[in-house]
């Protein structure tokens, strides 16, 4: 018996509606190592409470955590969302002040990333908070990926050269590689 026309066509669209969520990847940028990948798949935690409460203006609702440090009297943060218009935001709450900047000045602290008005404000970006911020990006890159394997083969794959990375990064990075030989 042949369907009403009218189910006909919620069929036809749901069959068009599930398809497509099904096979469109929903890529999105990665704030450190230049790679895409599907959000489907790769899974990082959402930013903290404290970013949205002390951070007014950020452009997405909806923040994912890629590093994070906490000294006494400061936190730094490296985030990305959808509607980044660079890829990723890095923020800074000092003595509940949020400071927002680029990624890279949050793991370099090299005043030429710097990307707010005049001078960068004094932060103590010590070797400690560098090399903290690094290896909780990679902790976080990992698990997020599926495990250690899957984030090196995936950076190796689609990232930026070795070379185009930041210096902690790299560093870290190749440690972090060496560990699993």
């Amino acid at each position: 018996m042949p369907l009403p026309r009218i189910a006909q066509i919620i069929a036809v669209a749901a069959v068009i509606v599930g398809g497509a969520s099904c096979q469109t990847p929903q890529v999105m940028g990665d704030p450190v190592f230049g790679m895409t990948y599907d959000i489907r798949k790769v899974h990082f935690d959402l930013a903290p409470t404290v970013v949205r409460t002390r951070c007014r203006g950020l452009p997405d609702k909806t923040l994912w955590l890629f590093a994070h440090w906490n000294e006494p009297d400061t936190e730094f943060f490296v985030l990305s969302g959808r509607k980044s218009e660079v890829s990723g935001i890095g923020v800074v709450i000092k003595a509940g002040t949020c400071i927002q900047a680029l990624p890279d000045w949050v793991l370099t602290g090299d005043r030429k990333y710097w990307s707010g008005a005049g001078h960068p404000p004094p932060i103590p970006f010590t070797e400690r908070v560098l090399h903290g911020l690094a290896a909780d990006l990679l902790s976080r890159y990992a698990r997020a990926f599926g495990g250690r394997n899957n984030f090196i083969e995936h950076v190796c794959a689609d990232g930026l050269p070795m070379s185009e990375l930041l210096p902690m990064v790299r560093q870290e990075f190749e440690s972090f590689v060496g560990a699993g030989r």
